[in-house]
């Protein structure tokens, strides 16, 4: 059998960083993004004729075989994919591909669509129920206990709920809000917006442990800076829905700021 899974990376516009702890379980963040047509795609191919297990990433590179899922170590290569292949609940034989159709490190959720396409296509394999919450709280637990990878959740959100949406988080609880757009005005968003590649890496787990200890510093602007980024995802929400788009400019404006 071979299953395939697409998922959407995302642009992020409103509140992000405010949906990682521990702002998001002391107080609450909130995330306004945009699924986009730049996906990443698991394919899956179980059977009896396979041997072992085999995991490659086009994009890395890299191919990790193994006897069984309980053999796979985290040893630098491939972490990410075996720990959330470990939490999905597939035995082996099988062999499964990974690729993304954008550049590494571009800061649009690569690796969170990655660990959704990969728990979407074993638990599809598996003939169960492919729950958007379930495959969110599956990936952040594989990022974040398993690896202990910095972080929040909207990556996964984004790319296990898709479209254009504001989730809140307060940890461990996450709220789902489907901006609810007419198509003329999604098909206005997309005209007025212009998504460049500058070549520069973006590497979140930084940010995020940047952010992490700026946040543990009284002096350090930071929390103030998150309580802002929240309001800013939640009012930017009420906009979109009154398709007030210059208005959801300037928010995208401050929000960069």
């Amino acid at each position: 059998m071979i299953v395939r899974a697409r998922v959407p990376t995302r642009i992020d516009f409103l509140g992000g960083g405010s949906d990682a702890p521990p702002f998001s379980a002391e107080h609450g963040g909130a995330v306004v993004n945009g699924a986009i047509s730049r996906y990443a795609v698991c394919t899956l191919e179980t059977g009896g004729h396979l041997e072992g297990i085999e995991i490659e990433s086009v994009d890395f590179g890299r191919t990790v075989r193994a006897e069984s899922v309980e053999a796979l170590r985290f040893d630098g290569t491939l972490d990410l994919l075996k720990a959330v292949i470990r939490r999905s609940g597939l035995a082996g034989p099988f062999r499964m591909r990974t690729e993304v159709d954008l550049p590494l490190e571009s800061g649009l959720g690569a690796s969170g669509a990655v660990t959704i396409s990969v728990l979407a296509a074993c638990r599809a394999a598996l003939g169960r129920p492919i729950d958007p919450s379930e495959l969110t709280e599956q990936s952040f637990a594989a990022e974040r206990l398993d690896l202990g990878l910095p972080g929040g959740k909207q990556d996964q959100c984004g790319a296990a709920w898709g479209g254009i949406r504001c989730y809140e988080f307060k940890d461990p609880e996450v709220t789902v809000h489907d901006a609810e757009l007419p198509p003329e005005l999604v098909a206005e968003l997309e005209h007025r917006l212009l998504l460049s590649y500058t070549g520069v890496s973006h590497l979140s787990n930084n940010i995020h442990a940047d952010i992490r200890a700026a946040y543990g510093d009284d002096a350090s602007p930071c929390k103030r800076a998150m309580f802002g980024l929240a309001r800013i995802a939640r009012e930017g929400l009420t906009l979109l829905r009154q398709g007030r788009l210059e208005p959801f400019a300037r928010l995208l404006d401050e929000n960069w700021r």
